[in-house]
Parts: C-alpha cells; structure tokens; sequence
C-alpha cells in the first residue's frame, strides 16, 4: 500500500501490485472505502453524511464526491484515476476515453462549484500514457491529443485531462503528477491492456 498526503489533511491511499490482487471481487482494498462498479460513463455518486455502507457494488458510478469527509476510492488498471480536494470536499474521478468524452471530470467539478467549494489540489495516479483507440476519435477529442499510429491512433490521455483542468483556471501548481505508465511498468501496476483482467489497482481519498 502506498499513502501520499495532499494538502488540507487529505490522504490517497493506494493498493497496487505489491499488495498482490486489489480487484473488487477479491475484497482487498474497498472495505476502508465508500466505492462503486465502475462501468466508463458518467455517472457521479454523491456520498452522503448518513452514507455508512463501505462497499456499493451494485450502484454503478465512475465518480465520487463527498462534502462530508467519507472515504472514497475507485479501480482501475489502464485509466486514470484524478482526485480532486479542497477544504470542505474532495472527489475521485475514473477517467477513461469514455467516461471524459462524457464529460465526467467537468461535471464532477460542478460539484465542488454547487457545493459553494473550490478545487485546491489535484493528484493524478499513473494510467497508460498513449491509449490505442480507433479512426473515429477523431471526431470525439482535438487532433492535438491524437497520433496516428497505422490504422489507429494512440489519445494522449493525461495531457487531455490536464487540458480539462486548465480549462477550469486549476493551475499547475495545485496538480501532483505520478509519472509512471501502467503499459511500460509491469513490474508495478496492473494493466488491462497487458493481460490483467482479474487483477486491479485501487485508489482513494480520505480525511487524515
């Protein structure tokens, strides 16, 4: 397990390939945390005061948001986890290709926005750093996030959220970046992309 602390007392928590196999059906990681079934849409849950069950398998959403100090986590293998903080809230975001051409990391900070909240830090967890995706996406994202890569392209998935969060005046200095690849480093994070379809990487957020 990995821990790095942000500011305003907020803490990510990662479990990842050293923990072995953090995947949601073998019950590593989501009994510390409020979580849900991932499914690349854009649907947000909002964790409640009254919310106390740790482990929502059956409401589908790849976003959390909390006003009230929950914990909070989603999974992943190839995507990109965002978390998103500031004094009174903090969220988690599952990026893929799908769930931003849903824009579901804007609407996650319309959130903080209707919470009367500003987004004060951000912390981006190591995802694959060119997605293969097909012709047609070009009609989804700008071609600057696109390279061509013979009969498909390759999206430029952290430079896209970046360009998400600029867009929403958070500057780069609020924003913590893991550099690593899930594709290239095997060795430390589950890939989808390379064979992991039972095994996963869990992150989330909490109040130190």
């Amino acid at each position: 397990m990995r821990k790095i602390t942000l500011s305003n007392n907020r803490e990510v928590v990662v479990f990842w390939k050293e923990d072995g196999n953090a995947y949601e059906e073998n019950y590593v990681a989501h009994s510390q945390f409020i979580s849900a079934r991932q499914t690349h849409w854009n649907n947000i849950l909002l964790v409640e005061h009254d919310h106390n069950h740790f482990w929502k398998h059956f409401i589908d959403a790849d976003a959390l948001f909390t006003a009230h100090e929950k914990p909070i986590g989603v999974y992943v293998a190839d995507c990109l986890p965002v978390v998103l903080v500031w004094e009174k809230s903090h969220a988690i975001v599952h990026c893929s290709w799908r769930t931003l051409h849903g824009w579901l990391l804007q609407k996650t900070l319309e959130c903080f926005h209707h919470h009367q909240d500003s987004v004060h830090a951000v912390y981006l967890w190591p995802c694959i750093k060119w997605y293969e995706v097909w012709e047609e996406f070009d009609q989804y994202f700008p071609e600057q996030f696109l390279q061509s890569h013979g009969d498909k392209y390759l999206f430029d998935l952290p430079w896209y959220t970046l360009s998400i969060l600029d867009a929403r005046w958070i500057g780069t200095d609020s924003i913590i970046i893991d550099n690593g690849c899930t594709w290239n480093d095997t060795e430390l994070y589950w890939s989808y992309r390379r064979g992991a379809r039972d095994q996963g990487n869990f992150v989330g957020v909490r109040k130190l």
